[in-house]
């Protein structure tokens, strides 16, 4: 997908197209939209520089208690140490 801005709603941004894609990325995020390997994907990073970039900013992770339980599944499945 390509996405164009007019040159006239960017007037006065200073801002490089990296940390454009990092603030949709974290935006999509925020709201739901997107999950972290997604949004990680858009910012051009891999998802543990982009947990950072989260955490930098104070943004939790979305980890529910599904997602718990699907670690928990995963856990019981690994054979013993």
């Amino acid at each position: 997908m390509v996405i164009e801005l007019p040159d006239a709603n960017l007037a006065g941004l200073n801002v490089p197209s990296d940390r454009m894609r990092l603030a949709t990325a974290i935006g999509l995020y925020a709201t739901e939209d997107a999950t972290l390997g997604q949004a990680a994907a858009v910012a051009g990073l891999n998802q543990t520089q982009f947990l950072h970039e989260l955490g930098r900013r104070g943004i939790s992770i979305h980890y529910g208690v599904s997602e718990l339980n699907e670690d928990l599944a995963t856990l019981n499945e690994l054979p013993p140490r």
